[in-house]
């Protein structure tokens, strides 16, 4: 089910030092808030206002849920997100599990954004992590609370271990936002942090191993002069005014997929 990396990897963190980077193919760049101009930590809490994600598990997601304004990323527009339990927020349904792909990985899902990706869970009634999800005026908060590492023995899950960060859409300027509260304990996978196109040839990944444990935080900033892309899309397939329907050959309803 999982593939077990040496404990000694999944110790090493970032240093307090400033830290950039970017542009990505799309012109994406990202800095943190010990970057002269970076973005000053700020911790949005958001569980006893925000709606409680119900349904994660191990290994599993939980969607679609409305963002409550269309959010700009990359060249698109994404108007509905997908909660993943191991710790990202994406575009479409999809399962990202443990050993996690490198950023960006034209492979398996794309269209996403990791907060901490690595094998967390949600297991067993005493676990005690929670997600919640607020959707704001200016903005859509996800907030990942006390969330465990997966475990091979009952109960599943790490007791000695717990993540909180959150992960926040702006709908102003488009940029994204993810705030590392704290954490503590190892887990058995590895581990990324970043974010990625639809299609998974552009992204970056920030952090490859864990963050720093508090008051730490990742801003990424849309282009000031996004380059032009010319993508495909679906007009329509049928008019939902007139009420008109596809037929298969024998007679029978078909629905049309494009």
């Amino acid at each position: 089910m999982r593939k077990f990396l040496p404990a000694g990897f999944l110790l090493l963190s970032l240093s307090c030092a400033a830290n950039s980077g970017g542009p990505d193919a799309f012109g994406y760049t990202w800095k943190d808030n010990n970057e002269p101009g970076g973005p000053a930590y700020q911790w949005y809490e958001i569980s006893t206002t925000g709606t409680q994600v119900n349904g994660l598990g191990d290994d599993n997601f939980v969607g679609p849920i409305q963002i409550g304004f269309q959010f700009r990323y990359y060249w698109y527009q994404e108007s509905k997100v997908w909660i993943g339990s191991n710790g990202y927020v994406e575009f479409g349904p999809g399962n990202l599990a443990a050993n996690f792909p490198s950023i960006p990985d034209p492979t398996g899902v794309n269209n996403y954004i990791g907060g901490i990706v690595s094998d967390l869970t949600f297991l067993d009634p005493t676990n005690p992590g929670k997600v919640f999800y607020k959707s704001l005026p200016d903005s859509f908060v996800v907030e990942y609370q006390n969330v465990p590492y997966w475990d091979a023995n009952p109960p599943y899950y790490n007791q000695a271990s717990s993540n909180t960060f959150e992960i926040i859409l702006n709908r102003v300027d488009s940029s994204i936002t993810v705030n590392f509260q704290s954490y503590s304990g190892t887990s058995f996978s590895n581990y990324t942090s970043g974010i990625e196109n639809n299609i998974g040839n552009m992204g970056l990944q920030p952090l490859a191993y864990q963050p720093p444990q508090q008051a730490y935080t990742l801003k990424y900033y849309y282009p000031i002069n996004p380059p032009a892309v010319t993508d495909a899309g679906v007009d329509w397939n049928y008019m939902d005014g007139d009420g008109g329907i596809f037929l298969a050959s024998q007679g029978a309803p078909y629905t049309l997929v494009t």
